[in-house]
């Protein structure tokens, strides 16, 4: 590879990263219209005026204010997926690499509730094709985090009876954080990540010490 051809790909990382940048700014601005005023009460121009920018920013970075919607319910599902993933690989234990996972998703659900407020919401405003692609993303979730219950009772770890009721329950229970979690109100952010953490432990028959 030759420095010219470094420095493209260095050009084209960069360009992708400022529009990634871009898209994200686009998606908390409508996020936050979208809880205010509905989908079908926001436009486009709502949008961008909330930005400083015009339509056609917007339209560079999105089709439509339906495919904004989709990227946002899209977010927190895809998040959560990566953190399996990443669970499956970490190290330590079963125990330890669930208790990642936990964390992980608690973390993902608070710091994006309000994209997951506006799911909830809007949600049969989406296409039918989005709302199934978002369903097998949230299916596989479920499917991977049952391996690993699988996998840790395997190795004398968990005492699980039905992997699969298990499985939606401590992702059910981390999931529903958005609904009750208020800083300063129901506990430190830390604290709140930890318990549920413990608890997702502790419906698996597992044992993990607490961090110092």
């Amino acid at each position: 590879m030759t420095i010219a051809d470094t420095d493209d790909r260095e050009r084209g990382d960069l360009k992708a990263q400022i529009a990634s940048l871009k898209r994200e700014r686009i998606m908390e601005a409508a996020t936050e219209l979208f809880a205010e005023r509905g989908f079908h009460g926001t436009s486009v121009e709502a949008i961008a005026d909330a930005l400083g920018v015009t339509k056609p920013f917007v339209y560079y970075h999105f089709k439509d204010k339906a495919e904004i919607l989709t990227a946002i319910c899209r977010r927190g599902a895809e998040l959560t997926l990566s953190a399996i993933k990443a669970a499956e690989t970490a190290p330590g234990t079963t125990a330890d690499q669930l208790a990642y996972f936990c964390r992980s998703m608690a973390e993902i659900v608070i710091d994006h509730r309000h994209f997951l407020a506006v799911y909830n919401r809007e949600i049969q405003t989406l296409s039918d094709a989005d709302r199934r692609a978002i369903l097998r993303i949230r299916t596989e979730i479920d499917r991977r985090v049952v391996a690993l219950l699988e996998l840790g009772r395997s190795r004398g770890e968990f005492d699980v009876d039905d992997l699969a009721v298990t499985a939606v329950s401590i992702t059910m229970m981390l999931s529903n954080l958005w609904i009750w979690y208020r800083e300063n109100r129901t506990g430190a952010r830390p604290q709140v990540i930890e318990t549920v953490t413990q608890l997702s432990l502790r419906m698996v028959g597992a044992k993990l010490k607490k961090p110092a």
